[in-house]
């Protein structure tokens, strides 16, 4: 979402765009696990296990904190010879008049959005009837909204979650966690510990896969 608005401040100002997106991109991952509509893994955390909006984000906003400081302080090293000489240079350029009534809109529908995610109402159709009351105040025409929707995607996502639960029905993950179980240890700590850095390797392995492929 954010990804058009930086893009045009950082060519306005004419700074690098690298450093900037990957920050934006890498930010947005990790931030992403601090609350219940951070992505769609954590949509179906919530719908399946019933956890509080407010207890999920007490628990996981500490380690998306963490994490968003360790990806700040790895971006401005790996970054540090091109941050240091880029330079703002600002253009003059028209900006569009702000529609106060549509922002103070969306500010007020967001609040309550937020709000009844906290109180702990469904997720889904909350954010559903947020967006269908923005539609209705705004008075707007619809097709134009749905025509800026990214249908693609979504339907991309709803055919990962098909798969992926297919794959569950098998019994094959079932079948795999069983005969791992005892590699990675017998308590869930230990478990979550060896599973981190079990996770960790392969994908160090696959991004030297596919550089080596490059």
């Amino acid at each position: 979402m954010l990804t058009p608005l930086v893009i045009a401040v950082i060519r306005r100002g004419k700074l690098p765009l690298l450093p900037y997106l990957i920050a934006l991109a890498t930010s947005a991952n990790i931030g992403s696990v601090a609350t219940l509509v951070g992505n769609p893994q954590n949509m179906i955390i919530g719908h399946f296990s019933h956890i509080p909006f407010s207890q999920f984000s007490q628990a996981l906003a500490p380690a998306a904190i963490i994490g968003l400081a360790i990806n700040f302080i790895i971006l401005r090293l790996g970054f540090r010879e091109i941050l240091r000489t880029a330079m703002i240079e600002r253009e003059p350029h028209v900006i569009p008049a702000l529609d106060r009534n549509l922002f103070a809109i969306v500010c007020i529908v967001f609040a309550l959005i937020f709000g009844c995610f906290v109180a702990g109402l469904n997720l889904a159709w909350t954010a559903l009837a947020g967006a269908a009351l923005v539609m209705v105040l705004a008075r707007r025409d619809t097709h134009d909204v749905l025509k800026l929707v990214d249908w693609h995607l979504l339907v991309f996502f709803a055919a990962l979650f098909v798969v992926v639960d297919g794959l569950r029905d098998t019994g094959l993950p079932d079948a795999i966690y069983l005969r791992l179980q005892l590699v990675f240890g017998s308590h869930a700590s230990t478990q979550a510990w060896n599973l981190a850095w079990f996770s960790a390797t392969l994908q160090l392995l696959s991004d030297a896969e596919e550089r080596v492929v490059r």
